[in-house]
């Protein structure tokens, strides 16, 4: 026991999937911080992930692969992975191009509890999920139709017609664009 506890073994040797074969990832901005979203993954969209550096994760409702974006273009890049002590939790730091939450906020934890019991938004709406998904917001309708119809690329022109078609009214997005 010590500093070098536990990296004897491969990250995918050491990963603990549960009776279903799955493991529960919780996504965070690499750069802040901010918990975005909680996933889960198999073996095979981890080693997806590890290969190409854009989440996948696996989809329960769907019962498949879920490249993250592959719907509204809302992709993630990967920039490390991390395997908690018990081996059974993962946190992926990625960078966000776009919301992370299917209902168009930035990240899915975007309601917060007040005192009273009540709720409030806190934070910020990136897009319209009716104008990403369509009227079905069924994400496994037609994702290749919607990433035509958005003709969406990792470049800045691409983010920047994301942007204006979705979200034109947030003073943000220019600062975000200057960052790409």
């Amino acid at each position: 026991m010590g500093e070098n506890e536990g990296i004897d073994k491969s990250f995918l040797d050491t990963v603990k999937f549960d009776d279903r074969g799955l493991i529960p990832a919780i996504v965070q901005d690499h750069e802040t911080g901010k918990v975005l979203m909680m996933a889960w993954m198999n073996r095979e969209s981890l080693e997806m992930t590890l290969e190409r550096k854009k989440a996948c994760y696996w989809s329960r409702s769907r019962n498949k692969l879920w490249l993250k974006g592959e719907s509204s273009g809302n992709m993630q890049e990967v920039f490390d992975i991390l395997i908690d002590c018990d081996g059974d939790t993962l946190i992926l730091k990625v960078s966000q191009i776009g919301g992370a939450c299917h209902v168009g906020y930035h990240s899915c934890f975007y309601r917060k509890v007040n005192e009273d019991g009540s709720m409030q938004i806190c934070d910020t709406l990136m897009f319209n999920p009716e104008e990403v998904y369509g009227k079905n917001t069924d994400r496994s309708a037609q994702p290749e139709e919607t990433a035509k119809k958005l003709n969406l690329t990792k470049s800045r022109t691409g983010i920047q017609q994301m942007f204006d078609e979705v979200a034109p009214t947030y003073d943000f997005l220019n600062h975000l664009l200057s960052l790409a």
